[in-house]
């Protein structure tokens, strides 16, 4: 049965992909965003000894950006370099390149300032705050970006078919 139910999920994915990539796109990365962040919140309480009080500022604004930028920024990074440096011509030297192009371009250049201007401006900072708190905690939050996007993005590149790719 639960063979069954994940045969049709994924057939029923693959084929809301093909019909409406963005919205679908946008769905999937919402969700996941918005767990993830309620996980993280919850993760904060205990390890601050306190109860969950969940913040929904906090959740919006890093869903919606999470939702554009994944959604549909992304959908348009990742078809671009599937053009440019398709994963069946290339192997691991393409994945890697794919990596270098995604972590040192465009997450260094575009991704983290976008961040933090975009979830500054939810959370009520000037974009003089937000531009502070680049500053202050950029190569912290692009380090962090890399260790972990890094190796997610190998195994995305190396292993999901382009046109499921989100992240």
């Amino acid at each position: 049965m639960a063979r069954r139910f994940c045969s049709w999920a994924a057939s029923a994915y693959t084929g809301a992909i093909g019909r409406h990539p963005i919205p679908t796109k946008m769905v999937t990365v919402a969700g996941l965003t918005v767990t993830g962040d309620l996980n993280a919140q919850s993760i904060e309480a205990i390890k601050q000894q306190r109860l969950l009080n969940f913040d929904g500022q906090r959740s919006l604004a890093l869903t919606s950006f999470c939702t554009l930028w994944a959604g549909v920024a992304g959908h348009f990074w990742y078809n671009l370099m599937e053009k440019t440096m398709p994963q069946a011509t290339g192997g691991w030297r393409v994945a890697l390149a794919k990596v270098f192009w995604t972590q040192c371009v465009m997450n260094s250049l575009f991704y983290l300032p976008a961040y933090y201007f975009w979830t500054g401006a939810w959370l009520g900072r000037t974009l003089e705050q937000s531009a502070s708190k680049l500053r202050a905690e950029y190569w912290h939050s692009l380090t962090a970006c890399w260790s972990t996007f890094g190796v997610v993005n190998i195994l995305l590149f190396k292993c999901i078919p382009a046109q499921y790719q989100v992240s």
